[in-house]
């Protein structure tokens, strides 16, 4: 996002985009590292005021793999992605037992609402900045 916005925009743009972009970063890695400590200390029944003993333990154990060895880490990381689309595939076949769409499909007995976009799906499209 970075090198398009200073590419397009120029280099004080880019910056702002770019510096825009850490903050999203930090963001959500710190937000994901609340939840994760939130959970375990829930789960394990752990007082709350112990959770930034939780964040600097994974916090160490990230700086360690990403400056120690950068290609496990990354396996790491893999593995995770990889684990985390297949619990949500098994989870939407595994769910197909209990679908029923003429009963919770949208406008089924709606016959006022047919199409789902204003102007209906061609509509849509055309408003879409593709060309």
């Amino acid at each position: 996002c970075y090198g398009l916005a200073r590419v397009v925009l120029g280099f004080y743009p880019g910056f702002i985009v770019g510096y825009i972009q850490l903050f999203e970063f930090i963001i959500y890695a710190s937000s994901a590292m609340i939840y994760c400590s939130q959970v375990i200390c829930e789960i394990s029944n752990i007082s709350k005021y112990y959770q930034p003993i939780f964040w600097v333990i994974f916090y160490g154990i990230a700086l360690f793999f990403s400056i120690k060895n950068g290609k496990t880490m990354w396996t790491f990381i893999n593995f995770l992605g990889v684990t985390s689309v297949l619990l949500i595939v098994i989870y939407c076949f595994g769910s197909l037992g209990w679908v029923n769409i003429s009963r919770f499909g949208p406008f089924d007995d709606d016959k006022v609402h047919h199409v789902w976009f204003n102007g209906g799906m061609s509509e849509f499209l055309s408003s879409l900045a593709s060309g």
